[in-house]
């Protein structure tokens, strides 16, 4: 199991939460402040934790269209994880 983050700007929320829930059943959604280019821009973090790589992948691609971005981070990390 992998812990996956797209960092992504902070603009059209809530498409941003109908997209990662199509494809995802848990999340978590962080605000913070990012800089692109130097430009300071309001921020979201979604956190997947999950062995699926490439509906992340997806999940970012679709977010990256719908926000006309140029580029969304995505960053993944090993983690010893469970659910009590």
């Amino acid at each position: 199991m992998r812990l996956y983050r797209i960092y992504t700007e902070n603009k059209n929320r809530s498409k941003v939460e109908e997209i990662a829930s199509a494809w995802f059943d848990a999340y978590t959604i962080l605000e913070a402040t990012g800089y692109w280019k130097g430009t300071r821009e309001p921020s979201l973090i979604l956190e997947f934790l999950t062995d699926k790589a490439s509906t992340v992948r997806v999940v970012a691609q679709l977010i990256k269209g719908h926000n006309v971005q140029e580029a969304v981070l995505v960053v993944s990390s090993e983690v010893d994880s469970e659910l009590v």
